[in-house]
């Protein structure tokens, strides 16, 4: 990852009935976070997969150029 890569935080619903940015969300703390929802099931890094594929596609980018930090 690029130092001065931007960061995204994201909130993602797997096994969900259709892919899509779906809103923000915020924590009573006030954290916000994109809510991300995508069909793949949560197991086996699919769900992140998935996230990556349709955050790159938002953004008009090679999935090479998004990866997961942490999730």
């Amino acid at each position: 990852m690029s130092e001065n890569a931007p960061i995204l935080l994201l909130r993602v619903t797997p096994g969900a009935a259709s892919a899509g940015l779906a809103g923000i969300w915020e924590s009573p703390e006030g954290e916000r976070r994109l809510i991300v929802r995508v069909t793949a099931a949560p197991e086996k890094g699919k769900a992140n997969k998935a996230a990556v594929a349709l955050i790159a596609k938002a953004l008009g980018v090679a999935k090479s150029s998004v990866s997961v930090i942490s999730g």
